[in-house]
């Protein structure tokens, strides 16, 4: 693990009736991120940009990342 990451913790946002629209269209783009317009590896679920960010949600909001 990273330095600086060990005290990180990634969750799946409450709101059900969001995380199941979400992934939904993560299922029907083979998990390409419903937010992303371009089909490159970065942009697959969980995406570069929300991997790279140190925390708060991902650009979906279907993951939320916090210190512990």
């Amino acid at each position: 693990m990273q330095k600086g990451y060990d005290n990180m913790k990634i969750k799946v946002t409450e709101d059900k009736e969001l995380a199941n629209q979400i992934r939904a269209k993560l299922k029907e783009r083979n998990n390409l991120c419903p937010c992303k317009f371009v089909d490159a590896p970065e942009n697959y679920c969980m995406c570069k940009e929300f991997l790279e960010q140190s925390t708060g949600e991902c650009h979906c909001g279907l993951y939320i990342k916090t210190e512990e």
